[in-house]
């Protein structure tokens, strides 16, 4: 993934979730990372009840996990977080 595939993705993110995403060290970028994979490799799940997206993306030891909706000319984001978690995916 080159900066150009994922930084020109336009966000929606309402002033409270900007305010919740920096207390918590989640930087647009890293959600522009998470939605780019998720719509590049078709690696999401659908909230049916919330009407949204949902997937996650590791970058070392930490897993970022975003909710959104993608709209004509942006992304809307509806909430951001993070774990120290390690994901192993594949068969088990």
């Amino acid at each position: 993934m080159t900066l150009v595939e994922y930084e020109d993705l336009e966000l929606k993110l309402s002033d409270e979730l900007k305010e919740k995403i920096q207390r918590d060290l989640i930087l647009p970028e890293d959600i522009k990372k998470v939605i780019y994979h998720a719509e590049k490799a078709a690696k999401r799940i659908f909230d049916t009840k919330k009407k949204r997206f949902i997937a996650h993306y590791q970058n070392g030891f930490v897993t970022f996990w975003v909710e959104y909706y993608p709209k004509s000319d942006c992304y809307e984001v509806f909430n951001a977080y993070s774990h120290r978690i390690k994901i192993q995916e594949g068969d088990c």
